[in-house]
């Protein structure tokens, strides 16, 4: 590829692939791999810094992206566990490999002036200073990665996260309800950036904007699998915001994006431009 065609990349997201256990066998996962094919269905030119092994095979989803790997001797492992409780989804996570921790020499020097930068790890595998190694570029944070850890039986639970080191150095932040031990943490997170944004599954979503807090409902669908959908949400979310700064219509992009995804395996449902209208008109 020339330096060209890597200075027109629009889409930069970093973060660990994953093998996601699914009955008897592993299927592709991570928030590069959802937020890359959300970025290539929305006609944007995706690139992707990621660690695993090295004859991991990139899904062919994301085959129109740019990857860079930082070799490891495993690829990281999830089991995704899902129970209904009061007519919503709770998740239960298990790791069983870690891939190595991907750093900012890791991220290829003409990669740092891509215009939109969606930091997305699983399990704090982004080094701190990768959030300030983009001062030209609209970058949002998927923050659960730095607020999870594993206890002795591998599942992945909460633990407290100041957040100053990342959050003060990006545009846009991103957790889910249950990423958070309190209204404290949320309240004290949002604080730090000029955009952050709760999402709660069928709840809906919450964007706090420079001390204002808007709501925005989620699309009623038929869920089949929602695993991805915040990465969706937040690569949908960027990229619309990239477009009109309008944080509540970037939101109800973003919801409207993720609802749809929930609605078949993996990425299969991803939506493009056109489909994400034609849902929205019918609302």
């Amino acid at each position: 590829m020339s330096d060209s065609d890597l200075q027109e990349l629009d889409y930069l997201v970093i973060g660990y692939i994953t093998e996601d256990e699914a009955g008897h066998r592993y299927v592709p996962g991570g928030s590069v791999y959802y937020g890359s094919v959300t970025a290539l269905r929305l006609g944007l030119k995706a690139s992707v810094v990621t660690s695993c092994e090295e004859n991991f095979p990139i899904p062919k989803d994301m085959a129109d992206s740019n990857v860079e790997v930082v070799p490891s001797k495993v690829t990281t492992r999830f089991r995704n566990e899902y129970q209904s409780k009061s007519g919503y989804s709770v998740r239960k996570q298990y790791v069983g490999n870690l891939a190595n921790e991907i750093r900012l020499a890791d991220v290829p020097l003409h990669w740092q002036t891509v215009p939109l930068v969606h930091l997305g790890p699983l399990m704090g595998e982004i080094s701190k200073d990768i959030a300030e190694a983009f001062p030209q570029s609209l970058v949002i944070a998927s923050i659960q990665g730095w607020i999870r850890e594993l206890n002795p039986d591998g599942e992945v639970v909460r633990k407290y996260w100041e957040g100053s080191d990342v959050l003060t150095q990006v545009d846009i932040a991103i957790c889910s309800k249950e990423d958070s031990h309190s209204n404290g943490d949320i309240e004290r997170w949002a604080s730090m950036v000029p955009l952050f944004i709760v999402t709660d599954g069928s709840r809906g979503v919450t964007v706090f904007d420079a001390g204002s807090e808007s709501r925005i409902e989620a699309i009623s669908v038929k869920e089949i699998d929602p695993t991805g959908a915040g990465d969706v949400f937040a690569a949908a979310f960027l990229i619309r915001f990239s477009e009109t700064t309008d944080p509540i219509e970037s939101a109800t992009f973003a919801s409207i994006a993720a609802g749809i995804s929930v609605s078949a395996r993996g990425v299969q449902a991803i939506p493009d431009k056109k489909a994400i209208e034609s849902l929205r008109s019918n609302l």
